[in-house]
């Protein structure tokens, strides 16, 4: 396995300035990743996704031991995703409807 030092470097920079603002990692190494490196943006994306589904479940875990959730804002934000899931399921049905119609 080859391991590119300039990478490796971009990824502690990148690190450090995300514990410093608090920033989303996406928001900084997937450009960096696409305009200094070249790399294909659906693999750079998909780092960023791979990289948030195995890391959130270890900072949620430590927000829950440390009792810092809000678990009152939870409930709200729980509700708002299945207003917005059902409203989104109403559009995209009416809207397939529609289209078949005109056909």
């Amino acid at each position: 396995m080859h391991l590119d030092l300039y990478k490796a470097l971009a990824g502690v920079i990148v690190g450090f300035v995300i514990g410093l603002t608090g920033m989303g990692g996406g928001a900084l190494m997937t450009p960096t990743l696409v305009l200094l490196f070249g790399v294909n943006p659906g693999t750079a994306v998909s780092a960023d996704v791979v990289t948030s589904l195995v890391l959130k479940p270890f900072g949620g875990g430590i927000h829950v031991m440390r009792r810092t959730v809000n678990w009152r804002l939870v409930q709200w934000l729980i509700v708002g995703r299945c207003r917005a899931r059902s409203w989104v399921r109403t559009c995209s049905t009416t809207s397939s409807a529609a289209t078949t119609h005109t056909r």
